[in-house]
């Protein structure tokens, strides 16, 4: 029903923070009767061919069942590391295009939205990163991001400048704007009522 474009294949979802305002490591936390990083995955399996799991240590998740997961060159560094490692890992592996940035903590993302996304990825000009905004905000995960970003992302990096917004303040991209249905799940109580 669904369909990705070939030269967006890949998605990377990003568990790696510290989950400091949760309490636990929110991979491990269910929503829908599923751990947080179980249903992210087999989400966006539906859409890409490949969906890498980015987080702290090479086994990290091991006793989830994954056996492979990227680590951060750039450790407790935000967003803005996790995409660092997605756009390198794309580079290496398949070459410049584009990548799918997910977190492990945003749910309410639909298939149309992505899909949507994906639709206007053919007709972009100069832009180097595709998004949702809601309401004048803009949100930097759950979009698309192109590998010509993999210089600018890595020099903020070491310049110390881990701003993922203030990062894409500086470049051209595109966002798409819509009624804000997600919830990003900061802190337990976040998940009341909707489990």
């Amino acid at each position: 029903m669904f369909t990705i474009a070939s030269f967006a294949d890949s998605a990377y979802v990003l568990a790696g923070g510290r989950s400091s305002r949760f309490g636990t490591n929110k991979a491990y936390a269910f929503w829908q009767g599923q751990r947080f990083l179980h249903y992210q995955v087999r989400f966006l399996q539906d859409f890409f061919a490949a969906v890498h799991v980015v987080g702290p240590a090479p086994d990290a998740y091991q006793d989830l069942g994954f056996t492979e997961v990227l680590v951060d060159r750039f450790p407790l560094c935000g967003p803005l590391a996790g995409l660092d490692t997605a756009l390198q890992y794309q580079l290496r592996t398949s070459g410049p295009g584009w990548v799918f940035l997910a977190s492990c903590d945003t749910f309410g993302v639909t298939p149309e939205q992505i899909q949507m996304l994906c639709d206007r990825l053919p007709v972009l000009a100069d832009e180097r990163a595709l998004l949702w905004s809601f309401k004048g905000r803009l949100e930097p995960l759950w979009g698309f991001y192109h590998t010509d970003l993999a210089g600018p992302v890595e020099q903020a990096l070491i310049a110390g400048d881990y701003g993922l917004k203030r990062f894409l303040a500086s470049h051209p991209i595109c966002h798409l704007m819509g009624e804000n249905p997600w919830i990003q799940v900061n802190m337990p109580q976040d998940l009341k009522g909707i489990r």
